[in-house]
């Protein structure tokens, strides 16, 4: 006869087996050691291992821990006990939410765990994997890594965990050895995170401090109608915008005197001093600044922009505008006016007290 082709779906059923199959050898296996290891219990054994059991519950033991690495280890130790809680919790959560859902095996019975009155109450979860193990490995693996010195006891701590729930009879040894694998990858995993995240903060840190470079973020514009590219104003107005400052006033140059009210304030509640014009705009609010403290920028919308030009500030406005957020404050001395600090490629400047 001709062999039928094999249909779909038929592959699905051979799979199962094969796992209904592992599962069946697994589970001898694991009855045939749990035995051997209810053979060997003493009344002292008993009570040491179920109290070690009963300690790991809900991870005591190792927040315990983890509080005395953070109180006397200094900074490598509470980065240890940090990591070594998160490992817990990325454990944890593997193994309590959808591994045991996924095997759902049962806990050992009684014909294999010995009389009842020996052992732990047993839990009402599924068996497999162990998630006393695998937060206690999880816990090892990651104290270990952050902090090696440490590494032997917590370890040893760790298997001792393990193997109390195979004394105690709550659980065969592949479930132990199963909840050991995962938490010693959560142990790795969980530091890893956490090491990103901290360095994505440090940088965030350093670009916000490279930033910070002391002028004010909200500006008052003393601007010229009829300078030369006057037209450059509202691209030069947008690009500060999106540079992170704000706009508090626009002060045309024949009111240049209403600056006094901006620049007589308390010291961190003067803004920076925007000269939006040419030279004639830039001389006008040098000498109102003069003495003041206040900071002033330039943004150059003149015809010939000669005192920008000797600065090396951006003829562009727009440059100009987008160089406030990363330019220095420097000082350069104007005679006759006012001495006006500029960095060589920004435009922010304060003028010296007078006298």
């Amino acid at each position: 006869m001709t062999p039928l082709p094999s249909k779909p779906g038929r592959g699905r059923p051979r799979l199962t087996a094969r796992i209904a199959a592992t599962r069946r050898c697994m589970t001898a296996a694991d009855v045939r050691l749990l035995t051997r290891s209810t053979a060997a219990r003493t009344p002292a054994t008993d009570r040491i291992l179920r109290a070690v059991s009963q300690a790991a519950n809900r991870s005591t033991l190792w927040l315990l821990l983890a509080a005395l690495l953070a109180a006397v280890g200094r900074r490598q130790g509470r980065r240890a006990a940090v990591d070594g809680i998160a490992a817990i919790g990325l454990a944890s959560c593997a193994v309590n939410g959808p591994m045991k859902f996924l095997w759902r095996r049962a806990r050992p019975t009684p014909s294999v765990t010995g009389p009842p009155e020996r052992v732990l109450p047993m839990p009402g979860s599924f068996s497999f994997p162990s998630g006393h193990t695998a937060s206690a490995f999880a816990f090892a693996t990651a104290v270990t890594r952050a902090l090696p010195v440490a590494g032997i006891p917590v370890i040893a701590a760790a298997g001792v965990v393990g193997y109390s729930r195979i004394h105690t009879g709550v659980q065969y040894p592949s479930d132990v050895l199963a909840g050991a694998g995962i938490g010693a990858l959560a142990g790795v995993a969980a530091p890893r995170v956490l090491a990103k995240t901290r360095s994505r903060r440090y940088e965030d840190k350093k670009s916000a401090a490279a930033t910070d470079n002391g002028v004010p973020r909200r500006a008052v514009l003393l601007t010229s109608p009829h300078a030369g590219s006057a037209g450059g104003l509202d691209r030069a107005r947008a690009a500060m915008l999106a540079a992170g400052f704000s706009i508090a006033e626009e002060i045309p140059i024949h009111n240049a005197h209403d600056l006094v009210g901006w620049i007589t304030r308390p010291a961190e509640q003067v803004p920076l001093i925007v000269a939006a014009g040419g030279d004639g705009t830039v001389g006008a609010a040098a000498d109102m600044v003069t003495g003041s403290g206040a900071v002033l920028a330039v943004l150059p919308l003149g015809t010939s922009n000669d005192f920008t030009r000797s600065l090396g500030i951006p003829t562009d406005p727009v440059r100009a505008a987008r160089l406030l957020a990363s330019g220095k404050i420097s000082t350069i001395d104007a005679p006759g006016s006012c001495s006006c600090p500029v960095r060589r490629r920004g435009t922010s400047c304060t003028p010296p007290p007078s006298g």
